[in-house]
């Protein structure tokens, strides 16, 4: 595995928040990243920062992503897990980052209904 590979160059926390994104200003104005502050508290300062938080297709709330890029589709059923929230894009947002094509949301059309749980917004994807 990656933290067993690369264990001299990087190290691999598990079970942690990103809940704020440090960065840097020059006497330009530039921002550069710098680190992240984990679970309110920690900061972990690193030469790069990758944002890989996926999308905001479970993003259900009236003050979410969808809600502000695509309210049409607030209450599609989705195969995205509840994890797919958008918080990657709110972070960089925050500090700044230009967001382009949000509304380009993309909607699965087969999808697994549990008959267990039918209300369930999040569908398990079915192959074509």
């Amino acid at each position: 595995t990656i933290d067993v590979q690369y264990a001299e160059r990087i190290e691999v926390r598990c079970g942690m928040t990103v809940t704020k994104l440090l960065h840097s200003v020059d006497e330009q104005g530039v921002k550069t990243v710098t680190g992240v502050e984990v679970n309110n508290a920690e900061e972990i300062h690193a030469d790069a920062v990758v944002l890989a938080t996926g999308g905001f297709g479970c993003s259900q709330s009236p003050d979410g992503l969808m809600a502000r890029f695509r309210p049409d589709l607030l209450g599609t059923p989705t195969t995205n897990g509840s994890f797919a929230q958008g918080d990657g894009v709110v972070l960089g947002e925050e500090l700044g980052a230009e967001l382009v094509d949000m509304d380009e949301v993309q909607l699965h059309p087969t999808g697994f209904i549990d008959p267990a749980d039918p209300s369930n917004p999040t569908k398990y994807l079915a192959p074509e």
